[in-house]
């Protein structure tokens, strides 16, 4: 009889041991993947009152990144700009440049969406253009600039409307894709 109980003791203590082992493994499983999900939210590094400057191989500058506040996600791979100023720059053209509200940054495309009261401001020999929007996507990569909003532009006495727009920065070229107007204000 001791024997007997001894054999069933020993296989209980077996199969306590196997289902905590099995446990332990499954909750190791579940906060690995917990983990990763909450990672995603989880803001990695943030900058105040920031300047940021992207540059080519050659170390040319392409762009300035100034702002009030950048929260970078490295799970999503976006970062936030509040009250951003992006200051494009080509070879032997004047710097174009971009404010808005706020942007979001997509690392990946490298695509900046500005957001509310969107304004490009370019100064060339002396002219003044301005180009405003609600919502502006920026692909500095492409020199392209996109939206689906309404647009007003502004080159000396000429005002130009409609909704929706693509440019090709590079060519100087400007698509106004629909309930175009335009108004020329003699001096």
């Amino acid at each position: 009889m001791r024997r007997r109980n001894g054999i069933l003791l020993l296989i209980l203590t077996i199969v306590v041991a196997l289902a905590t082992t099995w446990f332990n493994d499954l909750w190791i499983s579940y906060q690995r993947n917990h983990n990763q999900l909450a990672d995603k939210s989880r803001i990695a590094y943030y900058f105040t009152e920031f300047s940021l400057q992207s540059s080519n191989a050659e170390g040319v500058a392409e762009y300035t990144l100034r702002g009030q506040h950048f929260s970078h996600w490295s799970g999503k791979d976006t970062s936030e700009i509040i009250q951003p100023r992006l200051y494009a720059f080509k070879p032997n053209q004047p710097s174009s440049q971009m404010t808005a509200d706020s942007a979001i940054m997509f690392h990946a495309q490298d695509i900046v969406e500005l957001q509310g009261a969107a304004r490009i401001i370019n100064t060339a020999s002396g002219t003044q253009t301005r180009l405003e929007t609600d919502n502006l996507r920026y692909h500095s990569n492409k020199q392209w600039i996109e939206t689906d909003s309404k647009v007003r532009f502004t080159s000396g006495n000429s005002t130009i409307t409609g909704k929706g727009m693509d440019s090709q920065l590079d060519e100087n070229t400007l698509r106004i894709h629909a309930d175009v107007r335009s108004t020329f204000t003699a001096k």
